[in-house]
């Protein structure tokens, strides 16, 4: 929640997107940098994008991607 909160910034832009990998490694990153030591899986993670926060998924020139989505 507090990455979400602090990094994520809803678009409403189809053209918005963000990969799964590069959400993940930004994910791990700020775990990293606020001594998170338990950093979820990214299947976790993901499902918890999805089911808490309501992020949608789609598959861009075949790679995963979160839709109306930015990173700060």
């Amino acid at each position: 929640k507090k990455f979400v909160a602090a990094k994520i910034i809803r678009v409403d832009a189809d053209d918005a997107t963000v990969t799964k990998d590069d959400m993940y490694q930004a994910f791990a990153r700020w775990c990293r940098d606020h001594r998170i030591a338990a950093v979820p899986e990214r299947k976790v993670f993901a499902t918890s994008l999805k089911n808490k926060f309501a992020f949608t998924e789609k598959t861009v020139s075949g790679i995963p991607c979160w839709m109306n989505v930015q990173i700060k």
